[in-house]
């Protein structure tokens, strides 16, 4: 086998010594390409400035010339919460669009807001379930027999609070 082996080594080497060289191909000069076609953005119509209130039944419809539009002032093209830079004759000019309310903290804070009463509904509930237990246990005897309900006791504070809160407000607006 060994002898076939080395034949066959020798026999693929005296096959790539016949083979003749072959110089690759010439390299192409470029060349610009023809324009055979040129697109002008006037023949074909803008099919989303076209569309009126009613949705197109067909390409003919959608494809008609829209109605033009009076030009938006730049007051209403500013855009809320941004500020446009303009050089004008060496003059900067600033202009700001109306301010943006951020209604992610908005809403944030609302349902901080909501989650926190929602809280306090809840361990209230719980705190007078307890001692509502205790006076049917204990009756007479019990620490909170004949005393108010514990949502009365946080109005009576609510009210107390507002109270002051609204009397000092008002000597604070008369120093």
């Amino acid at each position: 086998m060994l002898k076939t082996h080395r034949n066959n080594n020798n026999n693929n080497n005296n096959n790539n010594n016949n083979k003749k060289y072959v110089p690759p191909p010439p390299r192409t000069e470029k060349k610009e390409l023809k324009k055979e076609f040129a697109l002008h953005p006037a023949s074909f119509p803008t099919l989303s400035t076209t569309l009126n209130k009613r949705p197109a039944l067909s390409f003919a419809h959608a494809a008609q010339t829209a109605l033009v539009k009076p030009p938006v002032s730049e007051s209403e093209s500013l855009l809320p919460g941004w500020i446009y830079i303009r050089n004008n004759g060496g003059k900067i000019e600033y202009k700001s669009g109306p301010p943006r309310h951020n209604s992610f903290y908005e809403r944030e804070a609302e349902e901080d807001a909501r989650l926190g009463r929602l809280l306090v509904k809840y361990r209230l509930a719980k705190e007078q379930y307890a001692r509502d237990n205790d006076v049917l246990r204990l009756g007479d005897y019990s620490e909170y027999y004949n005393t108010p309900t514990l949502q009365e006791q946080f109005d009576d504070e609510d009210i107390i609070m507002l109270k002051a809160d609204y009397l000092s407000s008002e000597s604070s607006d008369f120093e």
